[in-house]
């Protein structure tokens, strides 16, 4: 098994009894510093700084206990992000949410659609958009994604 899913096995399980999901963990090197990298979410909240913190404590604890990085690393736990990049299997999670789907062959003359996702099958999305002054449904087909993320709204 490689270390980063051996590190998997050991962080998941943490959030999960606080709470939280993984969303990714990575080793980084950056200026000849080790970095361990852990991005949590908390459903389709936006986690603050003091949620960081809470769980920063108990992962640290059961990654000095499982003892699976020999080097020195520093520990960098954070937010997935506002902006976070959605797993096509969990959309219907961030139903209702406002998205950006970037589309690998153009639909409509679109390359790109900002609006609010509204429905979730397994064959396509729909995002509900404004067009000018007028708003619209545009259905894409999941094959045509190429990439979708939540997306501020201004």
């Amino acid at each position: 098994m490689a270390l980063i899913d051996e590190l998997r096995d050991v962080v998941a399980p943490v959030l999960i009894a606080n709470g939280y999901r993984l969303y990714d963990i990575k080793m980084q090197v950056i200026k000849k510093e080790t970095y361990l990298i852990v991005l949590v979410e908390k459903g389709n909240k936006r986690l603050d700084i003091n949620e960081i913190v809470e769980i920063s404590e108990p992962l640290s604890v059961a990654l000095d206990e499982a003892d699976l990085i020999k080097q020195a690393y520093i520990l960098d736990v954070g937010s997935a992000g506002a902006e976070k990049t959605l797993r096509l299997d969990e959309l219907s999670e961030y139903l209702n949410e406002y998205v950006l789907v970037k589309l690998k062959t153009h639909q409509d003359k679109l390359a790109e659609v900002y609006g609010q996702l509204i429905n979730v099958t397994d064959k396509q999305i729909s995002i509900m958009t404004k067009d000018k002054t007028r708003t619209k449904q545009v259905d894409i087909e999941l094959g045509n994604v190429a990439h979708i993320r939540l997306a501020i709204k201004y």
